[in-house]
């Protein structure tokens, strides 16, 4: 499930609506992100349990969430403070 318009920079949330379990990650285009997320990166990277579970559940299972925005210059401080949180 899509729901995040093209280009915004920020820290996003995406969660596995079968299993509940969460992957926090930050970008220049959020967008653009999560559509590796789903493709390629989930096809190259078969052995973190991340995209196991997209392999497993399928992408229609998962829900991404916008945490906040921010500038570019700001991306792993803010997603760093979410890891945390």
């Amino acid at each position: 499930m899509k729901v995040v318009k093209r280009g915004i920079s920020g820290v996003y949330k995406i969660t596995n609506l079968h299993n509940g379990k969460f992957y926090v990650g930050a970008s220049v285009d959020i967008d653009m992100r999560y559509t590796t997320h789903m493709g390629r990166d989930a096809r190259k990277y078969k052995d973190h349990p991340f995209y196991i579970d997209i392999m497993k559940y399928g992408k229609e299972n998962f829900k991404i969430e916008i945490l906040e925005e921010c500038d570019r210059s700001k991306l792993l401080e803010r997603e760093q403070y979410y890891y945390d949180k």
